[in-house]
């Protein structure tokens, strides 16, 4: 699920869709960040990450199937270090993070899966001029026999 989030949000916003993204990536390139943030050029970037499941109580006699919701995120990295006093960062993170969220809204991972709701957003870090902001939605799917 989460290639296929990754995958939509590439072909949407990201160099291969309108371009609004220098590049869309995956939860091992976002942990490298830690070692060495983005570079102005890159950015801005998005790196799409898994953020929890819950499965509900199985009520069934039969079969056995048990919906699990799933939440992904979208950290979205803006910034760099040749705007230092972040001139018109607000106005770019407004339009990112409705962009992101009109591109995941609705949105079907598979047939089987639920449409994707927006849950919750917020900035998690600020690194050397870099401000991450994290995007959750949630879909679930109907998992078993």
């Amino acid at each position: 699920m989460l290639a296929d989030a990754e995958a939509h949000l590439e072909s949407g916003l990201g160099p291969s869709g309108n371009g609004a993204l220098k590049s869309v990536d995956g939860a091992v390139s976002f942990q490298a960040l830690a070692a060495k943030p983005p570079q102005g050029h890159q950015l801005p970037a998005a790196f799409v990450i898994p953020v929890s499941e819950r499965g509900q109580e199985m009520r069934a006699i039969g079969a056995v199937r048990q919906r699990v919701a799933t939440r992904f995120g979208v950290v979205l990295a803006l910034g760099g270090r040749n705007n230092p006093r972040g001139d018109g960062l607000s106005a770019e993170l407004d339009d990112l993070t409705a962009a992101i969220k009109d591109r995941f809204r609705g949105w079907q991972a598979t047939a089987h899966h639920e449409e994707t709701e927006f849950r919750q957003g917020r900035a998690t870090a600020f690194q050397r001029g870099v401000v991450y902001y994290l995007l959750e939605f949630e879909t679930a799917v109907q998992e078993g026999e």
